[in-house]
């Protein structure tokens, strides 16, 4: 009996300093591809501006148990958003334009679209805020789509809120900078070129305005755009096209009106500005369809402003077409940068040189001037050495080629 508690000791004595066996830790397995916590499909970084360029963070996708979606029908739900994103758009401008340049619109009409966008903008962008707090600011596709009609409404708000307090300063007779006040509270003016009556409008100054609210909006977006993940590729394509398209329309439009149809510094400042703020924004977003877009409608500005600057001076023609210059640095600036991808710059390069040789074209053909700044070549005698198509040529050898 004594020999059996003897054993039953050492054998309690074994257990207790026998080692525990070793246990390897948890290993979380691979995310699943359907059910309720099936994880989005992380984007391959195909038509990615940089050369080496991340996945782009995604979020956590729920589905129903035992329901998945495939790729086709994915790709046809993005569809159906872009459509319907269209026409909601189309209607919105249709309707912004009705207000803005309807016959008798006053001050007060740019005072309510002013506030309608930056109010809308608000609620938008506050709204992804509040719901991408809980999710570490990774955004889903349809927060990504409302960050882009947040976008959309606050350039809205900028443009329109920058033209109501241009007026409204001017009427109030705080500045004559872009008026006098007597012929804003009449709400007429008289044609410098014609001698006729037409509706009230301010100088060429006012561009500067405009295009210092786009600056600052463009800025807010930057700052907006650091602090989200995930999917940003909808709002960061508007920031991107927005300023040049708001260059296009308002140059042929409003601001050649105001500068009486023809290329003024003002003018002159604003392709450039708006050209290179339009370039970045569509670099910082990292799609090569985005910037080979914007670099190329930012070459055909230049043109297209040609067309309408038929107030100019004698031997002022090749204003517009000279500020081609400054694009062709800008973009060779960005050529030359050693993290973008080689093949995507040759791929743009073929377009962005097709654009020179037709400016080059058209300058030949139609006798254009050279203007760069208060320097023209018909005032040092230089028309037949140094015209406007030998200058673009030479902005490419110096800027573009190097690159």
């Amino acid at each position: 009996m004594n020999g059996s508690i003897i054993k039953a000791s050492m054998l309690i004595v074994y257990l207790i300093v026998m080692p525990a066996p070793r246990r390897s830790a948890p290993r979380r397995g691979p995310a699943p591809t359907q059910g309720l916590l099936a994880k989005a499909n992380v984007p391959s970084p195909a038509g990615s501006i940089f050369t080496e360029s991340a996945p782009v963070e995604q979020p956590l996708l729920v589905n129903p148990p035992g329901v998945s979606i495939s790729d086709s029908n994915r790709a046809l739900m993005k569809f159906s958003q872009l459509i319907m994103m269209g026409i909601a758009l189309a209607a919105i401008w249709g309707g912004l334009f009705s207000i803005a340049f309807a016959e008798g619109a006053t001050n007060n009409d740019f005072l309510i679209i002013f506030i309608g966008g930056l109010v809308s903008a608000g609620i938008t962008i506050g709204w992804i805020e509040a719901q991408s707090r809980k999710n570490d600011h990774v955004l889903y596709e349809v927060q990504d789509y409302m960050l882009g009609i947040g976008f959309f409404f606050a350039t809205i708000g900028m443009i329109w809120g920058s033209r109501w307090i241009i007026g409204f300063i001017t009427g109030e007779g705080w500045t004559e900078i872009f008026g006098t006040a007597a012929e804003f509270n009449s709400g007429v003016l008289i044609d410098a070129t014609t001698g006729e009556s037409v509706d009230w409008h301010p100088n060429a100054k006012a561009i500067y305005v405009q295009t210092a609210a786009l600056l600052v909006l463009i800025f807010g977006e930057i700052q907006l755009l650091k602090r989200f993940k995930g999917s940003t590729g909808f709002g960061r394509a508007v920031a991107a096209y927005a300023p040049i398209l708001v260059l296009v329309g308002a140059g042929i439009g409003p601001w050649m009106t105001w500068t009486e149809n023809t290329i003024s510094y003002e003018m002159g400042l604003s392709v450039i500005l708006l050209s290179f703020a339009a370039m970045e924004m569509a670099l910082r977003s990292n799609k090569a369809l985005n910037f080979v877009v914007v670099a190329v409608v930012s070459g055909i500005t230049p043109i297209l402003f040609e067309v309408f600057n038929t107030g100019a001076e004698t031997n002022g023609a090749g204003g517009a077409m000279s500020l081609l210059i400054f694009i062709i640095a800008i973009q060779g600036y960005y050529a030359a940068r050693q993290e973008l991808r080689s093949e995507l710059i040759q791929k743009a390069s073929v377009v962005l040189v097709g654009e020179i040789v037709l400016a080059m074209y058209i300058a030949r053909l139609e006798g254009l001037n050279l203007h760069i700044g208060p320097l023209k070549s018909t005032e040092y005698g230089l028309e037949n050495i140094l015209g406007l198509s030998v200058a673009l040529w030479i902005a490419v050898l110096i800027f573009y080629f190097p690159a």
